[in-house]
Formats: structure tokens, sequence, C-alpha cells
């Protein structure tokens, strides 16, 4: 069983050009597909959680670890 700080957690708002991505999502430990079709925000996604992508606002976590948090001054790694 894992535990709360095991999770990915995620809450973010990111734009790119006319597109915006609004994003709440918490995953356990293990393979995880993110599907969708073209233009739907998957590289979006990826790219604003390993910090590529300019977050307007959020929050990500990684097995405890604060990455990104805008309301605390925590800026992305990237």
């Amino acid at each position: 069983m894992t535990s709360p700080d095991d999770r990915l957690e995620v809450v973010l708002r990111a734009h790119r050009g006319s597109f915006t991505l609004d994003v709440t999502l918490s995953l356990a430990p293990g393979a995880t597909a993110l599907v969708g079709p073209s233009g739907g925000g998957k590289s979006t996604l990826l790219e604003a959680i390993a910090g590529l992508t300019p977050v307007s606002q959020g929050r990500v976590v990684v097995g405890g670890e604060r990455w990104l948090d805008t309301a605390r001054g925590v800026p992305a790694a990237g």
C-alpha cells in the first residue's frame, strides 16, 4: 500500500498561446497512461510538471517534495 507522500499531486494552470491548461490530479506510483486527442494538452501538462512550461498558478508535489508552489513562492526547478 502506498502512503499519501508517495503520490504525484498536480494542481496547475498554464497558458500556451490561446490554449489554457487547467488540471488537478493525484496519482499513486505505478504505470499511468496519458491519452487524448492531438492538441488536447498532454505535452503541455508533462512539460509544466517538468518545469519546462511556465505556470501561472499551481503546485507540483512529488513524493512529498514540492517541485513547484506558486502560492508559497517555490519556483519550478526546470
